[in-house]
């Protein structure tokens, strides 16, 4: 949606770099009224072989490539965390038990909060149908949703579908929302931080551009 050109830009640098993977493009037109959860349920009817797992990354991260590494041969439904920080007002916060969420959203209490969901998730794409409807149905009553709010009504409810948490540390990330992160972000990786991709997953990069940032 915004920026799409700026998204496209991205998607050809990485076909350039990883020439033996297929690549398509799903455009959320509706971006100033929606949230993440319209964009990745989007691109999600754009994937071909459905039963396989999905690996969602939002496109404001940038991370090293260790977490990354963590998460592709990790179990089906895991949501990669950092439970180092103190998290703020923006962060999306969680609450688990054995390792398993029991609530996320931006709305749980700062002094609840266990520590705060990154932006990497690698769904079944098995469960993913049940995901997609449960989806469909929140956006039928509120458009301008995250698409962490599918994973909060399938925890809060207990679901046969769960979601486990993989703490990230000692690894660096951040997110690039406002013009400060950007310099924060290149001051914490003076090299460029590339992610290898691996057979057997399909990835969703959500390519969210903040209408606040002036990268």
């Amino acid at each position: 949606g915004y920026q799409e050109e700026n998204g496209r830009a991205i998607i050809e640098d990485l076909k350039e770099d990883y020439p033996g993977m297929d690549f398509s493009i799903a455009v959320n037109r509706e971006y100033l009224s929606t949230g993440t959860l319209a964009s990745l349920l989007i691109g999600y009817e754009t994937i071909p072989h459905k039963n396989e797992p999905l690996l969602v990354i939002e496109g404001d991260l940038v991370c090293d490539n260790e977490i990354i590494e963590k998460i592709v041969p990790a179990a089906e439904n895991t949501l990669a965390v950092d439970c180092s920080k103190v998290v703020d007002e923006e962060a999306m916060r969680f609450i688990s038990q054995g390792g398993v969420i029991k609530s996320i959203s931006k709305e749980i209490k700062l002094k609840d909060a266990q520590g705060e969901f990154i932006g990497i998730s690698k769904l079944s794409g098995k469960d993913f149908p049940t995901f997609y409807k449960i989806g469909q149905k929140l956006l039928e009553k509120e458009k301008d949703l995250f698409y962490e709010s599918v994973m909060d009504k399938l925890a809060k409810e207990q679901n046969k579908i769960s979601f486990k948490i993989l703490n990230i540390e000692p690894y660096r990330w951040t997110e690039i929302d406002f013009p400060l992160e950007y310099k924060k972000a290149r001051e914490i990786f003076t090299k460029d931080v590339k992610i290898s991709l691996f057979s057997g997953i399909i990835f969703i990069f959500l390519l969210i551009f903040s209408r606040s940032c002036l990268v």
